[in-house]
């Protein structure tokens, strides 16, 4: 219809008007005044519409809160019930901990650590006390169940204590030198008693104590026995062979029976270390060395210079007993040589002695050091007898060693060095070289090696020093002297 109306206005001047079309437009006109009443029943029924689509949000609206509202109620009480099922586990939780059977009690109380049912048992209990751990409760129940278990415990281990003191006393040395491992098999059955007892450092110690101490005085008793009847045995016919197997039998004993303890104490979590075991037995052997020593010099150092071994980190109790035997045995060695070489030049013309005996190479070296160092002491003098008199001392030590040592070598440079200036001087310093090599010749004496040396050193200095005629005269003096 619009665009009817439109077509009827709208035309251009001039322009036909469409009649057909008018005549519509009035019958429509006509029928507008009839279709008003329903247009009304229209527009009243969409205001009622409309009013119940206000109260439907109203109720609804009122509806969600009263959800939100049941939404936190519900949350409220699924809190409470997560509160009260938490409350129940651990309540139940902590019935089944505090619910420790009587028996377990009673085994710690009365059980024999002599019986394997009774050692069964024990440990049973005290690994189910030990696991009692309730400490987030701190009520009544739980709190009396705790002082009875640390009592029970407490106890328990006061008399293990006397039982173990007992059965140590009764572990007496059989006088043999051997690993405890009887001594061992009784302990070991104890382990786990070991183990739990840390959580009581008192008692822990206490029992650790007494195994040490029993330990060391066992030790210190079988090597005292044993040590007393080598030397006996010793003394009745001293070699170096029995010398040195006695040795190497003891030190390699005693090494492997100080492993053994270490492995033990280790495996048992005993609180303690084999150099407190044996460091008393350590210096029964160091005494014992020295006693051989007083029957069998020479041949206790030649031994101990054959006894000397690479020691672990592990081995610090043998590492500190062979640190010990070694200051022994350097004294004893220093001891030796001063009693042997005696002062001044008698040590060297004993050189030969002691190194003809001794197969110790360290010994051998510490000799001809100390008789280096004798003849070394009066260097002070300078006239040419006292310094040949040097030169003859060491070239004799060098023969007698037959092995090159540095202080040796050093000594004997200086005092040739010496010889040669004031050998010139002696020849050289008043013209008459000729008379003065004679003189010089009639200081020289000693072994024919260190006179043929000495003579090809003159021959040497004066060789280009002198004139054509006194050359040759003193060439025929070195000769008839050689």
């Amino acid at each position: 219809m619009e665009k009817e109306i439109d077509d009827l206005f709208l035309k251009a001047r001039g322009e036909k008007v469409d009649q057909d079309k008018i005549n519509n437009l009035a019958r429509c006109m006509s029928e507008i005044p009839k279709i008003h009443p329903n247009l009304s029943q229209v527009r009243t029924k969409c205001k009622e519409i409309g009013l119940s689509l206000e109260l439907y949000t109203i109720k609804l609206e009122s509806l969600a809160k009263e959800m939100k509202g049941i939404e936190e109620e519900n949350t409220k009480l699924e809190n409470e019930i997560r509160y009260q099922t938490s409350i129940y586990e651990h309540l139940k939780e902590l019935l089944i901990s505090v619910e420790i059977k009587e028996d377990h009690f009673i085994a710690l109380e009365s059980e024999s650590f002599d019986s394997i049912d009774g050692l069964c048992k024990i440990e049973k209990a005290l690994e189910v006390l030990d696991n009692f751990s309730v400490d987030e409760y701190d009520i009544r129940i739980v709190r009396e169940k705790k002082e009875r278990i640390n009592d029970a415990l407490r106890e328990f281990y006061r008399r293990f204590i006397t039982y173990m003191g007992s059965f140590m006393v009764r572990s007496e040395s059989t006088g043999e030198l051997k690993v405890h491992k009887g001594l061992y098999g009784v302990i070991k059955r104890f382990k786990k008693i070991f183990q739990h007892s840390k959580r009581y450092r008192d008692y822990y110690v206490v029992m650790c104590s007494i195994y040490m101490a029993r330990s060391k005085k066992l030790y210190e008793r079988e090597f005292g026995f044993h040590l007393s009847t080598v030397l006996r045995i010793l003394k009745e016919g001293v070699t170096q062979e029995k010398v040195d197997k006695i040795f190497e039998t003891l030190f390699e004993s005693y090494r492997s029976i100080i492993r053994c303890e270490a492995r033990f104490l280790k495996n048992m979590e005993i609180e303690g270390t084999c150099k407190e075991i044996f460091r008393n037995t350590g210096l029964l052997i160091v005494e014992f060395v020295e006693d051989v020593y007083d029957a069998a010099d020479i041949e206790t150092l030649d031994g101990l210079g054959k006894s000397w071994k690479d020691v672990g980190d592990d081995e610090e109790a043998y590492g500190l007993f062979q640190k010990e035997l070694r200051s022994a045995y350097e004294r004893l060695e220093s001891e030796y040589l001063n009693k042997k070489m005696g002062k001044g030049e008698n040590g060297v013309w004993r050189l030969e002695e002691i190194l003809s005996r001794s197969s110790n190479p360290e010994l051998k070296r510490r000799a001809v050091v100390m008789g280096v160092q004798r003849v070394m002491e009066n260097t002070g003098k300078r006239d040419l007898r006292e310094i040949i008199r040097r030169w003859r001392l060491l070239d004799h030590a060098g023969r007698v060693c037959g092995e090159k040592v540095e202080e040796l070598e050093d000594a004997e440079k200086r005092t040739e060095s010496e010889f040669e200036k004031s050998c010139i001087d002696a020849i050289l310093g008043d013209g008459r070289a000729v008379e003065n090599v004679g003189k010089v010749l009639s200081l020289i004496d000693g072994e024919e090696g260190f006179r043929a040396k000495v003579i090809r050193k003159i021959r040497e200095m004066v060789s280009n020093d002198v004139e054509e005629g006194d050359a040759e005269k003193i060439d025929k003096i070195l000769r008839d002297a050689e």
